[in-house]
């Protein structure tokens, strides 16, 4: 089955994404496609069809970073319209989770390549060193940080 267009989409894209939390410090990865494209943001990936939300999260995050999580839980959703002219050139729906690191290397992914230098960090702010950074993460990253473990 052919990938659903990301590009003026005929309905909204579902995503999943994780605040991976190691004391202070939050994974931040990337990205390598648009929009934002050259952002730092948090991982995760699109919901296949007939893939539950968690599973989907489990798998992006081992294959982006070779890290093993534990969802803590719900951090927040977005909905993301970004609008081109009278048309809508992109629209997630974005589920975030609050999660820790069980097992694996954030240096390495799940097919054992490293990633390209610079395309993963941990960091104690929202992105690295005055970067651009995807979305509005700040508020992710309070949010995650203020649960009770």
């Amino acid at each position: 089955m052919a990938d659903a267009p990301r590009e003026f989409p005929d309905a909204p894209r579902v995503g999943v994404g994780a605040v991976i939390l190691d004391g202070t410090r939050v994974l931040l990865a990337r990205r390598g496609r648009a929009p934002s494209a050259g952002k730092w943001s948090i991982p995760g990936g699109l919901v296949d069809v007939g893939e539950r939300l968690e599973d989907t999260l489990l798998r992006e995050i081992e294959e982006e970073s070779g890290l093993r999580v534990r969802l803590l839980g719900l951090c927040g959703v977005i909905d993301r319209v970004v609008r081109e002219q009278d048309a809508v050139r992109y629209h997630y729906v974005i589920i975030d989770y609050a999660a820790e690191p069980v097992a694996g290397s954030s240096w390495t992914s799940s097919t054992g390549t490293t990633p390209p230098k610079g395309s993963r960090t941990w960091s104690t702010e929202p992105a690295p060193s005055s970067q651009p950074k995807a979305l509005n993460q700040e508020a992710r990253f309070d949010e995650a940080l203020a649960r009770d473990p």
